[in-house]
């Protein structure tokens, strides 16, 4: 009896486990009907996490939201601010070899029926002063869902007072998030051969700081590739090694092989993100802003395009043409510009501070110019690469006249190498 009883216990425990349902786990994320699980669950928010932090990747409130557009909306609007490497600068191929695109193409493998919309503004020596003015024309209209911000590298070229990187940092986030509340953002740090491999440069580490107020997650792919790729250090004596050319083109531009590392740590980042919210069905979240940690936050700037400029009273500038553009992420036509020694540029403007947002062409290291405030003495300096070149600061907050000629003072007329002195926008506050 004792046997015929176990035998119908345990057949009874296989007909219960047999007609129990098994999950089906789907091979693409997007199977899931995310909108009638949302919508039957209360909100869950995560705060903060630090349970999926790695050595490298800060994971914080996560991307909940990117992973609802694309499942629920099933459309993201995807934006990269930065420099030349968000631009594809190393790359063969800067819309497809490059970790920008290769970002987008891991999101458009991953979940084929959305409609995702890549917003490239990579901007070669540019780093998070230029993207603050910029910001309010040529990102916030798009109103992106997931931004990544990779601007550190740039800022440490040329950003010596930290306090300037904490401002512009948090007016960028800020910003972002007060057009689109429900943005996610993702910091971005790559690396140069003059940083330390095995620890965050400054500017990093403060725009790191800034991220963890607002919840931002970070990834630091340029100290990861530079440590697990044995990269600590870059040359012997005057040359690089051949380890370090094969993920770098040179001090700081990634190979194709240096831009793929980039990519797949990002990528590292999205895949945990979207499993954390696949898991817990974690719905859209409004992202509260915190109060500012800055009280001088960079609003009401002004950003002016040359498109447009009358060039009446100017000596020997002229518009480029309608064909021409000046940094095609920004796509700035029609600039502004001149060849000839014998030139005056006049601008009139509101503000404490002027910058100019320029370059020299075929010059790829700078060349000599002269400026004049309000008929002032003429001040001679260089000029450098595409990132805002500052001109004038702490002046009184009224109306002035500026002044430019290209090329140094007296004798120092324009070379061979200042054949052409292009300005894209004036930039004041």
């Amino acid at each position: 009896m004792k046997k015929t009883t176990a035998i119908i216990v345990i057949l009874l425990i296989l007909l219960i486990s047999g007609c129990t349902e098994k999950p089906v786990v789907s091979s693409e994320r997007e199977d899931k009907d995310v909108t009638e699980s949302n919508s039957s669950k209360s909100e869950i928010v995560i705060d903060d996490s630090t349970e999926y932090d790695t050595e490298y990747i800060k994971f914080r409130s996560g991307l909940n939201n990117t992973y609802h557009a694309l499942t629920s909306d099933k459309e993201l609007t995807v934006a990269y601010l930065g420099g030349s490497i968000t631009a594809g600068a190393g790359a063969t191929d800067p819309n497809f070899s490059a970790w920008r695109p290769l970002v987008t193409q891991h999101l458009k493998n991953e979940f084929p029926s959305a409609k995702i919309t890549e917003i490239n503004r990579g901007v070669g020596s540019a780093g998070s002063l230029l993207a603050t003015f910029y910001l309010d024309d040529k990102v916030l209209p798009h109103k992106p869902d997931l931004v990544f911000l990779e601007m550190a590298i740039n800022d440490n070229f040329t950003v010596s007072d930290i306090e300037r990187v904490y401002i512009q940092y948090e007016t960028i986030i800020r910003k972002l998030r007060e057009t689109n509340p429900y943005c996610d953002i993702v910091a971005v740090f790559t690396t140069s051969d003059k940083v330390d491999a095995t620890q965050p440069f400054l500017q990093a580490m403060a725009q790191d700081e800034v991220a963890g107020w607002y919840s931002v997650p970070s990834v630091d792919v340029g100290r990861k590739m530079r440590i697990e790729k044995k990269l600590v250090r870059p040359k012997v004596g005057d040359q690089y090694t051949p380890l370090w050319k094969k993920y770098f083109t040179d001090n700081v531009h990634p190979t194709d092989e240096g831009h793929k590392f980039y990519a797949e740590t990002l990528i590292e980042l999205l895949n945990k993100a979207f499993d954390v919210a696949e898991t817990q069905s974690v719905s859209k979240t409004e992202k509260k802003l915190p109060e500012k940690k800055n009280s001088e936050l960079m609003y009401n700037l002004n950003y002016v395009e040359t498109t447009d400029f009358d060039l009446n009273g100017c000596k020997n500038w002229q518009h480029a043409g309608e064909g021409m553009t000046f940094v095609s992420q920004i796509g700035i036509k029609n600039y502004i510009y001149t060849e000839n020694p014998d030139n005056e540029l006049v601008y009139k403007f509101k503000g404490s501070n002027f910058y100019i947002f320029s370059s020299w062409i075929p010059s790829a290291t700078g060349s000599e110019f002269q400026y004049s405030i309000d008929g002032g003495d003429w001040v001679s300096m260089r000029g450098y690469m595409v990132y805002p070149i500052p001109i004038v600061e702490g002046l009184k907050n009224t109306e002035h006249t500026i002044k430019f000629k290209a090329g140094g003072v007296g004798s120092n007329a324009p070379t061979s190498d200042d054949k052409q002195f292009k300005i894209g926008a004036f930039l004041y506050w």
